[in-house]
C-alpha cells in the first residue's frame, strides 16, 4: 500500500481517549482508518521526496534498553563526556552506540581510539557490543585492511590506536570514541 509522512491516528476518539500526536515516518495506515489510498498519493513525487530526506532520523534502538546512566548527557553544552565505570558496566555498549548515533545523524568522518589497533578492532569494532553490532543495517561495508568503517549514508568511522596517533592526521573529524583513556601512553 501507499504510505505517507504521518502516522494515522483515530479519526473519532471516543470518551476519554486523546489523539495522540502524529509520528513522523510511520506512514498512513488507510485501511485502519477505513478508507482506500487515494489515487493522488504519489510516493515518488518530488515533494513527498525532499520532505523524506530532511526527516529527523528515529531513535536508534539502544536507547530502549540502555539504563538512564548509559545515555548521554541531554544538554548540548558539553564537549567531552567521560564514563568512569568497573568492568561489564556497558562502557562498549555505550561509547559504540554513541558514536554510531552521531555517525548517522550528522555525516561526517568519525574515529574510535584504542590503546592499541588490536583493541580498536577486537573489542570496539567487532566485539558483542562494539560499532559493527551497533551499525546494523547502517554499515555500508568495513575494510579491515584500511581500519575503515564506512556507513550508507557516507559517514566513517576510522579505526585509530593511541601508540600511534599519527594515523588520523588529516582527518577532519566530527567526533571520536576514546576507550579506555586511562591507558593512553
Amino acid at each position: 500500500g501507499a504510505r505517507a509522512l504521518i502516522q494515522s491516528v483515530d479519526l473519532l476518539p471516543t470518551g476519554t481517549d486523546v489523539l495522540a500526536p502524529p509520528v513522523v515516518g510511520g506512514g498512513v495506515d488507510w485501511s485502519a482508518a477505513g478508507l482506500v489510498v487515494p489515487d493522488w498519493v504519489d510516493e515518488s513525487h518530488p515533494s513527498l521526496v525532499a520532505l523524506r530526506q530532511v526527516e529527523p532520523p528515529p531513535p536508534r534502538p539502544w536507547r530502549s534498553t540502555a539504563r538512564p546512566s548509559q545515555l548521554p548527557p541531554v544538554s548540548d553544552d558539553w564537549l567531552y563526556w567521560v564514563i568512569m565505570a568497573g568492568r561489564g558496566w556497558g562502557k562498549t555498549f555505550v561509547g559504540a552506540n554513541t558514536l554510531v548515533e552521531w555517525a548517522c545523524q550528522t555525516p561526517g568522518d568519525y574515529a574510535v581510539i584504542a590503546p592499541t589497533f588490536g583493541d580498536a578492532r577486537k573489542i570496539c569494532t567487532e566485539g558483542p557490543s562494539g560499532l559493527i553490532a551497533a551499525l546494523g543495517d547502517q554499515l555500508d561495508h568495513y575494510n579491515k585492511s584500511d581500519y575503515v568503517l564506512y556507513l550508507t549514508n557516507g559517514s566513517r568511522i576510522v579505526l585509530a590506536s593511541a601508540d600511534a596517533p599519527g594515523r588520523l592526521r588529516g582527518y577532519h573529524l566530527s567526533g571520536a570514541w576514546c576507550d579506555g583513556l586511562a591507558s593512553f601512553g
